[in-house]
């Protein structure tokens, strides 16, 4: 059953299911990333569909997301996910909540990532209004 995050999240009822996918991603064999996916049963019912990629996963469904908002802030790693990102306890990561949505704007995935901040450079383009493009 969806947590009381999940439900807030993926506007759903305490009754709702959700399908997790815990990953540990790896770059050169080491820990990159932690992520935790939250995907509504509706969209996703098998996990164990997802041969390579979730989102081609989804959009074979029908149910790939076409847009996402997402909230990044520094925080201090907990014990639990600083061991299997092999990093010490307390040390800054970069945490990212996504929410991704379907065409309609129905929240489909609930995605919680923890990279650490040794690992990542974020780039932001902002641009200003001009003539052509406003």
């Amino acid at each position: 059953l969806a947590t009381l995050e999940e439900q807030k999240a993926l506007n759903l009822n305490d009754s709702d299911e959700v399908v997790r996918l815990y990953r540990l991603r790896t770059t050169n064999a080491l820990p990159s990333a932690l992520e935790l996916a939250s995907i509504p049963r509706c969209f996703l019912d098998n996990p164990f569909e997802i041969s390579n990629s979730l989102y081609e996963t989804l959009a074979k469904n029908g149910h790939r997301p076409v847009k996402a908002l997402q909230k990044i802030r520094a925080i201090s790693i907990d014990e639990k996910r600083a061991e299997l990102l092999n990093i010490d306890l307390n040390s800054a990561v970069l945490y990212i909540e996504r929410l991704g949505l379907l065409k309609d704007g129905t929240p489909m995935e609930f995605t919680r990532s923890y990279f650490p901040g040794d690992c990542y450079d974020f780039v932001a383009e902002i641009r200003t209004p001009t003539e052509e493009n406003s």
